[in-house]
């Protein structure tokens, strides 16, 4: 208890410091402490039987095992995507009730069925009324049935039929975004942290641009590229599940649970010198730091993508067993050929998850992978001389790949979690 009333009245030492400050290094002395209170009344806490609620998670020591899509679902569905428009790789996936919506490169917006068919192109890259030049990432308003875009400090509104409808000028926040995501009618944004040169972790506004919530980002600024030879950069962003939000960034040891005039702690990395420094490093040497790729949670699991010592991980936490659980590793560092989860229903392509969302009470994660690469794991010995768990849907993926020209569109691997 001693622990927990000085991390809390740090927290509130630090609310108002974010108000108040006047310079970062104020703000980052006051949060590295915090941040330390924390990690060390969480030590504590776990000598106890008694459940942490914030989760721990420590890269370095994981447990590699064995797992497998039948642990986590029973079925998995193959969606290709109809190759009318023509892209490489999808940024963001947003799924509704009739639609996937992809934002993808090069710049477009495309619009597709549940079952892959192309419905629409939303705006054209350009620099006019409706127009984008970068449209990286994503939201959706069920109750509007709009699409958010955030894309060089605003965000462009759309009807899913392509129509435009207004747009959000952020200039008077005087500063970048990196994400954006829609919930309980706000609008969050994730402050660009490149070389730590963001005002803001997170702003939350409403529709009239009005200013509801902000935390300010007190890891401060720590050089540029210099020569071309150093780069310093992170991702970061939210994800939501069982009508929580959640920000992340790589450099920030914590995730923090976000309500609309609060915010506390929910999972934290152990400290130490396997995390990405706040200074510019080679080019060279970026992939031996811990640098986390893309984080979404679920009731049961937290699941992550990340580089460390030179390898690409998937992983996963165990919400019920408190144990963070390495699924597969690659030396491939390129993120669209993140290592997926051995498929063992069908002997399919390893499924990798990429996406999260629920509908109608349910659990769904979402991956993809080239339709190339698809093909050629069905054309290999391995695939032909495998016998999966349900032998019978082996022969649909092969009538499928058949279908596939290399160059069509990725195809969406889509499963429904156990309960």
């Amino acid at each position: 208890m001693k622990h927990l009333k000085i991390i809390q009245a740090e927290f509130f030492r630090f609310k108002r410091a974010e108000q108040d400050a006047t310079s970062r290094e104020k703000l980052l002395k006051i949060g590295l402490l915090l941040s330390f209170l924390v990690i060390n009344s969480l030590a504590t806490s776990c000598k106890t039987t008694k459940k942490p609620d914030v989760i721990i998670i420590d890269p370095v020591n994981a447990v590699e095992r064995e797992v497998k899509l039948s642990n986590f679902t029973d079925h998995i569905t193959y969606i290709p995507l109809e190759s009318e428009v023509i892209f490489n790789n999808p940024f963001s996936i947003i799924t509704t009730k009739d639609h996937f919506v992809l934002s993808t490169f090069p710049s477009n917006i495309l619009v597709f069925t549940r079952s892959g068919d192309f419905i629409s192109e939303i705006g054209k890259v350009g620099k006019g009324p409706g127009e984008y030049l970068f449209p990286k990432h994503l939201t959706y308003d069920q109750n509007e049935g709009l699409i958010y875009i955030y894309d060089n400090k605003r965000i462009l509104k759309y009807d899913l039929s392509g129509n435009f409808i207004n747009e959000l000028k952020l200039e008077k926040f005087n500063s970048g975004f990196h994400d954006l995501n829609l919930h309980n009618e706000k609008i969050y944004l994730a402050g660009g942290i490149h070389f730590g040169n963001a005002i803001y972790d997170w702003i939350i506004i409403d529709n009239s641009l009005n200013l509801r919530s902000y935390k300010l980002n007190h890891i401060g600024s720590f050089g540029a590229m210099g020569d071309g030879t150093i780069i310093s950069e992170g991702r970061g962003g939210f994800f939501s599940y069982s009508g929580d939000i959640y920000f992340w960034n790589s450099f920030n040891d914590t995730i923090f649970s976000i309500e609309p005039n609060s915010y506390k702690p929910a999972i934290v990395f152990e400290p130490g010198i396997f995390k990405h420094p706040h200074q510019p490093i080679l080019f060279a040497d970026r992939s031996k730091y811990f640098s986390p790729r893309t984080i979404f949670g679920t009731n049961n699991f937290l699941f992550l993508s990340y580089v460390l010592d030179s390898y690409q991980y998937t992983a996963f936490f165990d919400k019920n067993d408190r144990n963070f659980k390495i699924i597969n590793k690659s030396t491939n560092l390129n993120i669209s050929d993140m290592p997926g989860i051995k498929n063992d229903l069908d002997d399919g392509p390893d499924f990798p998850p990429m996406y999260y969302f629920q509908e109608n009470g349910e659990e769904y994660l979402l991956g993809w992978l080239h339709a190339f690469k698809f093909k050629a794991h069905v054309e290999s010995e391995a695939f032909k001389n495998s016998t999966p768990k349900y032998p019978e849907k082996k022969k649909a993926i092969e009538e499928l790949a058949l279908r596939l020209d290399e160059n069509d569109n990725p195809v969406l691997m889509l499963v429904k979690l156990k309960e």
